[in-house]
C-alpha cells in the first residue's frame, strides 16, 4: 500500500508533464453546432446557432498548427471562442489581435506556425451580432 501511495503521485506527475514541450495543433475537423465568442473584458457574449456562421469560424481555426511564444496575450483585444455540439465543448482557443493564441486548456501562449487566422473577419461577426 505504502508502494502504491508513493507511486501514484509520481505517475500524476508524468502525466502532467509529458505533454508541456508539445505545442497544439487545432483539431483537424470541429464538430458544432453552436459557437460562443466573448471579447477582452466585455460582458456582452456572441452565442450563435448559424451554421454559416459556425462553419466559417470552425474552418478558419480547424488544422493551424502552433508553436510556443513568450509573447503575452493582449487580454482587451482577446477573443474567447467556445465550440459546443450539443451539450459537449468540442474546441476552444483564444486569440488576441497580436496573434497569439491559447488553446483548449492549456494555459500557455502559441503563435501560427503554419496557416493563417481572420482575426478581423471573426471579430467583424463578433460585433454585427451586437446590433
Amino acid at each position: 500500500m505504502k508502494k502504491l501511495a508513493l507511486l501514484l503521485p509520481l505517475l500524476w506527475m508524468a502525466a502532467a508533464f509529458s505533454g508541456c514541450s508539445k505545442a497544439p495543433g487545432a483539431p483537424a475537423e470541429i464538430r458544432a453546432d453552436r459557437v460562443t465568442i466573448t471579447y477582452g473584458v466585455s460582458s456582452y457574449a456572441m452565442f450563435t446557432q448559424d451554421e454559416t456562421a459556425v462553419q466559417k469560424i470552425a474552418d478558419a481555426f480547424s488544422g493551424l498548427q502552433f508553436e510556443e511564444t513568450d509573447r503575452e496575450m493582449d487580454v482587451f483585444t482577446a477573443m474567447n471562442v467556445v465550440f459546443q455540439n450539443g451539450d459537449q465543448v468540442t474546441a476552444r482557443f483564444s486569440v488576441d489581435k497580436n496573434g497569439v493564441f491559447t488553446v483548449g486548456n492549456d494555459s500557455a501562449y502559441y503563435r501560427l506556425k503554419s496557416g493563417s487566422f481572420p482575426y478581423e473577419e471573426v471579430y467583424g461577426l463578433y460585433e454585427n451580432s451586437r446590433r
